[in-house]
């Protein structure tokens, strides 16, 4: 007369569950799509020019000083 109780295999099956069980969702309230907005160039396009400004002014500054002595020994 002994009865053999079988295992349940889940969760679902199980009677008296404390926490209900949801499947995730990713839409919820702990989840924000990005919302789109422009493309942020930074700071990069900025020290690109910068970069470029500085090494226009030195070769010109370097070719000045490269002729003026120049004409000093001649």
């Amino acid at each position: 007369m002994t009865q053999k109780r079988s295992k349940l295999q889940s969760r679902e099956e199980r009677t008296h569950n404390l926490v209900p069980i949801q499947p995730h969702d990713l839409t919820s309230q702990a989840y924000h799509r990005e919302s789109p907005g422009r493309e942020e160039s930074g700071i990069g396009i900025y020290l690109t020019i910068a970069i470029w400004v500085f090494l226009i002014v030195f070769i010109f500054s370097i070719l000045d000083l490269v002729i003026g002595s120049w004409q000093q020994i001649k």
